[in-house]
């Protein structure tokens, strides 16, 4: 994407990858339909299916959802990601922050906390730099 992050650029972006994803998507599929080896014709339906899930997955990134850590049970998992700017969560609510790299840290996510005072890491040090938070997948509201 851009660097140094734009939004508004980031967001033309992303729309017009998922148009180039689904565009190949929808060639595949007709490639596959005309395709005579049944072989060839099921990989490149399953190419074309691949291609839409990342259309897709692009487009919930882009709405707001993130990869998170991958959870040992599960190996991964979707959550949503809200700015700072939107709002903060409970008070007594321990969620997942996303930092900027100058706060010295990778981007996380890390298990942190808000309160009136501002962001906390949940060893409580201060967490600098948050730009995104999220419910922990399966805990609080």
């Amino acid at each position: 994407m851009n660097s140094p992050r734009n939004r508004d650029a980031d967001h033309a972006e992303v729309t017009r990858l998922i148009g180039v994803l689904s565009g190949l998507s929808a060639d595949v599929t007709g490639a596959a339909s005309t395709e005579t080896h049944a072989q060839s014709a099921t990989e490149l339906r399953q190419v074309a299916i691949d291609l839409s899930f990342a259309a897709d997955l692009l487009g919930a990134y882009a709405g707001g959802l993130a990869l998170s850590t991958p959870d040992p049970v599960t190996s991964a998992f979707l959550v949503e990601r809200y700015t700072v700017a939107d709002g903060h969560p409970d008070t007594t609510e321990t969620v997942l922050i996303w930092t900027q790299p100058e706060s010295g840290l990778d981007a996380g996510p890390w298990l942190g906390y808000w309160d009136p005072l501002g962001w906390w890491f949940v060893d409580s040090t201060i967490a600098t730099h948050v730009t995104h938070w999220a419910r922990r997948p399966g805990v609080g509201q």
